[in-house]
């Protein structure tokens, strides 16, 4: 398996994500949306699951707007409060759109 950080073009800006692709040839693509707490390790960890189970899997940061690289955990009580902060700011039509360029993007991977 191959993981990598990488940037996906949106049609108004760049947004990261975490790439997990399979070994083998894959047997689709999976887009995980990410938990409050950003793409963590949990995140990460999920990703390469789905890649050791034959599928590419991209997490993309849907926080790039008001945090990139934002990486929270849920066992430390101060995350909470920004996790939460971060999710009730968050534009829900600029994340529906930031995901469709997202599907778009996975599949056009080779």
């Amino acid at each position: 398996m191959k993981t990598s950080n990488i940037k996906v073009p949106l049609r108004d800006g760049i947004m990261g994500a975490y790439l997990a692709v399979p070994d083998d040839p894959p047997k689709g693509g999976i887009v995980a949306i990410m938990e409050i707490w950003g793409v963590n390790d949990t995140m990460r960890k999920h990703a390469q699951e789905f890649a050791e189970a034959g599928f590419v899997c991209l997490v993309p940061d849907l926080f790039w707007r008001q945090e990139p690289g934002v990486e929270l955990s849920d066992r430390n009580p101060e995350d909470g409060k920004k996790a939460f902060d971060l999710y009730y700011d968050f534009d829900y039509d600029l994340g529906v759109r930031d995901m469709e360029d997202t599907v778009k993007y996975v599949a056009a991977l080779p």
